[in-house]
């Protein structure tokens, strides 16, 4: 295949006919995307039932609208999502409701402000350069597990960003591997959670791998608690220590310590694991599209011709403009959360269907970002889409990578910050290609919409 013909990257195709339910069961608990059928691209709005629970798949860009930003008050976050999460995130801001995730949520705001984004950005850079270190010395190998790097620097950059200091190897590989087991028992087990089994039954399976994650933060976030909370000055410029100065614009109250827990937890999972997987998509494609990496490269080395430097500053970020293209569309293709789950509250009419309170509404990304009417040569990576007029609208409708609304992801400049600066470092100075007898990947339905195998790919040093 000649490098510049169109690539569409790996995805499961969808099944014929409509699988029947007990297939859809056990389908779902290997990769809720495998449940997908040939009409779930076009769909509108589609419904199934689970006893006696109504499950609705809002693909309708006006109706994905009312959920999710104009009467998003109507449908909190799913109780279902809430039972898989709750043993990680405690009643963090991704799975809390009501009044306590908008005092959550404007905490946070303080905490993740651009002001303060902008001023943990060297931490970033010192991750990424560890990480080209580590490539170095990968280099003279050839083979890279980029999965594995990809969850390592992100996860770096969570632990600098939040506790100025760096991840430690044994950390990196706890935290690599107690996510990944704590997924895979969400993907293996939460599908009992639509049939009614107990929550408690199910969060057994789950609860020392949340645990153990959570006391990786609890031995970083104590002493600097305990000694902000002794009146001590804390003179970290970190996201702990914004986080440590937030306070409740009603009550004057800080963060609890359990508090913080969950909150870190929230920044670990949105922060990290999203990040690290649309990364390790993003790779892959781009080993695949040696002419897409050319020009990387050279927006790159042009941007920082014009300023003299050798690193990428934070003032290149929205300079970057084909890098980030790539990265959006990568989002496109592989939308870390693939699904936006919604609690009915109401009794309301869409599409002629009756919606009754706690019934399920759910926004599937993965659907809409795919949908064939919609995006011309849906299942084709095609980064020059967003700078395409005639795709304004299918953007504006039916792009979904972070949500939308009040519950829009609060860390997405983050992502995009951290992601886009990865990405610059390293294709500027190493190349990436496929190895010939690696399986291709494919993306599974869990948490997040990740590859089902670690991604593997050649990796040497770009001549200057």
């Amino acid at each position: 295949m000649s490098n510049e013909l169109p690539y569409s990257p790996p995805y499961p195709k969808p099944r014929k006919k409509t699988p029947s339910l007990p297939e859809r069961f056990m389908l779902s608990r290997k990769s809720w995307l495998s449940v997908f059928f040939n009409k779930s691209y076009s769909m509108k709005m589609g419904q199934f039932k689970v006893l006696s629970k109504n499950f609705f798949v809002v693909n309708q860009p006006n109706l994905a609208r009312t959920v999710l930003v104009d009467e998003a008050d109507k449908y909190p976050k799913s109780q279902v999502l809430y039972q898989m999460l709750t043993l990680l995130l405690g009643n963090g801001i991704f799975i809390s409701n009501g009044e306590k995730w908008k005092t959550q949520r404007k905490m946070m705001e303080q905490a993740l402000s651009v002001s303060h984004i902008r001023k943990v950005f060297p931490l970033m850079q010192q991750a990424v350069e560890g990480l080209s270190q580590r490539f170095d010395q990968h280099a003279g190998v050839g083979q890279v597990n980029i999965s594995e790097e990809m969850a390592h620097v992100t996860a770096d950059i969570i632990f600098r960003t939040i506790f100025s200091k760096p991840l430690s190897a044994a950390e990196s590989r706890l935290i690599f591997t107690e996510f990944s087991l704590y997924q895979r028992a969400v993907s293996k087990f939460s599908p009992f959670l639509f049939v009614g089994i107990p929550a408690r039954w199910i969060q057994r399976f789950m609860a020392s791998h949340a645990q153990a994650i959570r006391q990786v933060i609890a031995d970083n976030v104590r002493p600097r608690f305990d000694a902000y909370h002794a009146g001590q000055v804390d003179h970290h410029e970190d996201i702990l220590a914004a986080m440590l100065m937030a306070t409740d614009d009603q009550t004057n109250a800080h963060f609890s310590f359990e508090a913080l827990i969950d909150q870190i937890a929230v920044l670990f999972l949105a922060g990290h694991e999203t990040s690290a997987t649309t990364l390790s998509w993003a790779f892959y494609i781009l080993a695949n599209c040696p002419h897409v990496q050319r020009q990387i490269v050279e927006e790159v080395q042009t941007i920082l011709a014009e300023s003299g430097r050798t690193q990428v500053a934070y003032s290149d970020i929205k300079k970057l403009k084909h890098i980030s293209d790539v990265f959006k569309e990568t989002l496109r293709l592989y939308p870390p959360v693939g699904s936006f789950m919604r609690d009915a509250t109401t009794h309301e009419c869409m599409r002629n269907k009756q919606i009754k309170p706690k019934d399920v509404l759910m926004v599937i990304p993965w659907l809409m970002h795919r949908r064939e009417d919609v995006w011309p040569n849906a299942h084709e990576f095609q980064p020059e889409r967003f700078r395409c007029p005639e795709q304004k609208d299918a953007i504006r409708q039916y792009y979904y990578p972070y949500s939308a609304g009040p519950r829009v992801c609060i860390g997405a400049s983050f992502a995009n910050q951290e992601s886009i600066l990865i990405l610059a470092t390293l294709v500027q100075r190493y190349q990436f290609a496929t190895i010939a007898s690696e399986p291709e990947p494919l993306p599974v339905g869990h948490l997040v919409i990740k590859p089902d195998r670690n991604i593997h790919l050649q990796v040497s040093r770009r001549k200057v």
